[in-house]
């Protein structure tokens, strides 16, 4: 199943990753693919529903920012979990996302 991101309203206090590289930023083991808004580039794959939030990517491709869903307020985080915290990271190789693995950013874990 493909999904497309949305695109990015504030990037303010959020964990951003930058990808440098012609794959994607993430991939799991699960059945979604996550599409680029603003030029249709696979930027996450294989991830399984409701497991990736507060997380921007910045396409490799056309260079624009799109982001996954903020946690819905009230969730708790159960673990395991990657944390990426506010700031921006550039990745030159896909980033495993084992199965059952929740990947947050830093407005998760603080509840913005």
């Amino acid at each position: 199943m493909k999904r497309t991101l949305a695109k990015i309203g504030n990037s303010a206090h959020r964990a951003i990753i930058r990808i440098d590289h012609d794959g994607p930023a993430l991939s799991g083991a699960g059945n979604i693919d996550y599409a680029c808004p603003h030029c249709g580039r696979t930027l996450a794959e294989h991830v399984e529903d409701e497991r990736v939030y507060d997380i921007v990517l910045e396409c490799h491709g056309c260079k624009l920012a799109s982001e996954f869903p903020r946690l819905p307020p009230g969730s708790t985080i159960p673990g395991p979990y990657m944390y990426f915290p506010e700031g921006v990271y550039r990745v030159t190789a896909t980033l495993p996302v084992g199965r059952g693995v929740l990947a947050v950013g830093f407005g998760a874990i603080k509840g913005q």
